[in-house]
């Protein structure tokens, strides 16, 4: 697991160079918010993924980490902008059979894939923040791509 915290909206480009660093299969798992904050990002993304890279945006409208404050991705098609910037296989799942679909999907996948999945707001009281530095968290995925 690599947390972007302090980075809301380079998850993606975050992913895209791991993905361009190894043959591993890559999850960028991100949120809707996140994904508008930078949204340029998914057409260099697409343009540029192995087919190692596997995206997956978790959509609740809101920017849940910093306060709830709504975004536009409920209101807009997220899957519709994915596939304008160049990834063609994206899923989009609403229930626990449709999110198993969409894995399958992307493992299956032979390019950059997405899947949208939509869920409420909401997280648990007592979910806490990591407790390992950003700079410590880059120095031990650096060394596991690198050795």
């Amino acid at each position: 697991d690599f947390l972007t915290v302090g980075s809301m909206g380079h998850t993606s480009s975050i992913a895209l160079g791991m993905s361009l660093g190894s043959n591993q299969t890559i999850y960028c798992i991100d949120g809707d918010g996140s994904f508008l904050m930078h949204m340029g990002a998914a057409g260099i993304m697409a343009q540029n993924a192995k087919s190692n890279l596997k995206y997956i945006v978790i959509n609740n409208g809101a920017h849940e980490s910093v306060g709830g404050q709504p975004t536009i991705c409920l209101d807009i098609s997220v899957k519709k902008v994915l596939e304008a910037c160049g990834i063609s296989k994206v899923a989009e799942a609403y229930t626990c059979e449709e999110i198993k679909a969409g894995i399958a999907m992307l493992k299956e996948a032979d390019t950059c894939a997405a899947m949208i999945i939509y869920v409420n707001q909401g997280s648990r009281e007592d979910l806490g923040r990591p407790t390992i530095s950003p700079e410590n968290n880059k120095n031990d995925m650096m060394k596991l791509f690198l050795g």
